[in-house]
């Protein structure tokens, strides 16, 4: 057992591959409370034992919740992270622990319908054909993943750094946007890409 569990937490296997834990939250005067600190410090024991004993697994943290009947929200965001994320943690070996709002604005773009967009940025995609269409979907990518980190982009796409700043200062140019510098053109971008 894990000597943070308390008896308010729940605990379930649900199948071969998923354990599911509704964690009880702290009730704490202090507004320096943290939940990802709660969260980290709560999964130490079963992390080292998971390391002893050579296993393979990832944590999906939804979003916390203070009333039973909304657990439900919290383990269907916890899902989605799952789905989005697990491919790409066993790739890249990236963190074990994935929390819902760190990838939160991924979420909300990702439930508005895909028609909208395509009424909202039709201009935009007729705009963009063929392949250049292909490296501006591979360089937008890159820089949401790098969080319009050039350098860091460039290194995702296995690319020179002038070669990013090439291919990004034609984007900015072709959209008449800056994403880098305002954060509405940034937005603005994610959701073309989307």
């Amino acid at each position: 057992a894990n000597r943070g569990h308390w008896g308010q937490d729940l605990s379930s296997i649900l199948d071969d591959r998923h354990v599911l834990v509704f964690r009880t939250l702290r009730e704490n005067s202090s507004r320096n409370y943290h939940l990802r600190d709660d969260i980290l410090s709560y999964m130490t024991n079963t992390l080292d034992r998971l390391d002893r004993g050579d296993v393979d697994a990832s944590f999906y943290v939804g979003t916390p919740q203070k009333a039973f009947s909304q657990y439900i929200h919290s383990y269907h965001h916890a899902r989605w992270l799952e789905k989005k994320y697990r491919k790409k943690t066993k790739e890249t070996g990236d963190d074990r622990i994935h929390f819902f709002f760190d990838h939160a604005s991924e979420y909300f773009f990702s439930v508005i319908p895909k028609e909208e967009l395509h009424r909202v940025f039709y201009q935009y995609n007729n705009q963009i054909r063929g392949e250049e269409r292909i490296q501006f979907s591979d360089t937008t990518r890159a820089l949401i993943e790098a969080n319009s980190n050039l350098t860091e982009a460039a290194k995702l796409l296995y690319v020179h750094k002038n070669t990013m700043l090439y291919r990004y200062n034609k984007l900015k140019n072709m959209l008449d946007i800056d994403p880098l510098r305002n954060s509405s053109d940034r937005t603005f971008l994610i959701l073309l890409y989307q």
